[in-house]
């Protein structure tokens, strides 16, 4: 489980807010497999989705851009491998809806 640390401010510190963000941009990067899988990112107070986040092969190093929703909520990172894995998450953005 990951706790986005900047997004869970609800907002940039130099601008005012009318609204939180709905959701948020995030670059999953899976390197070091021991063999082929893929990663599921999903909220953490949901179910894991039927589709994949990043497919990868043994030994490979993949980056996937991945946008979840809801924003009220810790990531989940599944593993669908039957090997480990090393991931990086770098916190791209967030989506803010019109009012």
């Amino acid at each position: 489980m990951i706790t986005p640390s900047t997004i869970s401010t609800g907002c940039n510190p130099n601008a005012t807010c009318t609204t939180f963000p709905s959701a948020f941009a995030l670059n999953v990067t899976v390197t070091q497999p021991k063999a082929g899988g893929v990663l599921i990112v999903y909220p953490d107070n949901g179910s894991p989705p039927g589709t994949s986040s990043v497919n990868f092969s043994a030994g490979q190093t993949v980056a996937n851009l991945v946008t979840m929703e809801p924003f009220n909520s810790d990531i989940a990172i599944y593993n669908q491998s039957s090997g480990s894995v090393q991931i990086v998450v770098d916190e791209q953005g967030y989506y803010i809806a019109p009012p």
